[in-house]
């Protein structure tokens, strides 16, 4: 048949990676929470463009037990608290929605940190201290241009990609002192 080629087709586009990177991205409820629906859905566009130089994990809030399909092998969820060092490869991204974790971030000390507005700009001092932590922040809404660091991320294949692209050419940060 003249359409069976795209039966094998695979339509996210793969990036080229210049090194193994891990993202971690912290949920604050449950992967099933309506608001969390973009991130997952980036995550997944993330692991298939990275392919096996990116790890992939989501920690979450939910019950230990509760299970989540995933359709890449790069893709895990986890509960809060889990050990992931196991997990890590390369180059450590924490990516994360809501700015409840900017404490959390600051303490982790990764190589960069992205924040993924959900708003629509600065809302309060726990959001300006997550820009104030964030190397990175991505924003649903190509009209919120409110702040310098914003850049226009769509939950996306395309989306995924130009992320990808930012995070690597973003330089690590300055590791704290000892």
């Amino acid at each position: 048949m003249l359409f069976d080629k795209f039966k094998v087709f695979n339509r996210t586009p793969n990036v080229e990676m210049k090194e193994e990177m891990t993202i971690v991205f912290l949920l604050d409820s449950g992967y099933t929470a309506p608001g969390q629906n973009r991130t997952v859905r980036l995550m997944e566009f993330l692991a298939a463009a990275g392919g096996d130089q990116l790890q992939v994990i989501g920690l979450h809030r939910g019950a230990a037990g509760e299970e989540r399909p995933v359709k890449w092998p790069n893709l895990m969820y986890a509960p809060s608290g889990t050990d992931l060092r196991p997990f890590y490869k390369g180059r450590i991204v924490m990516w994360a929605d809501n700015p409840i974790y900017h404490s959390t971030m600051k303490s982790a000390h990764p190589s960069l940190v992205i924040y993924d507005d959900r708003e629509k700009g600065i809302s309060g001092e726990e959001e300006a201290e997550m820009y104030e932590v964030a190397d990175l922040v991505f924003s649903y809404d190509p009209d919120n241009q409110i702040h310098p660091k914003i850049v226009y991320i769509p939950s996306s294949p395309a989306g995924a990609i130009k992320a990808l692209d930012l995070i690597q050419r973003t330089p690590n940060r300055k590791p704290p002192r000892q």
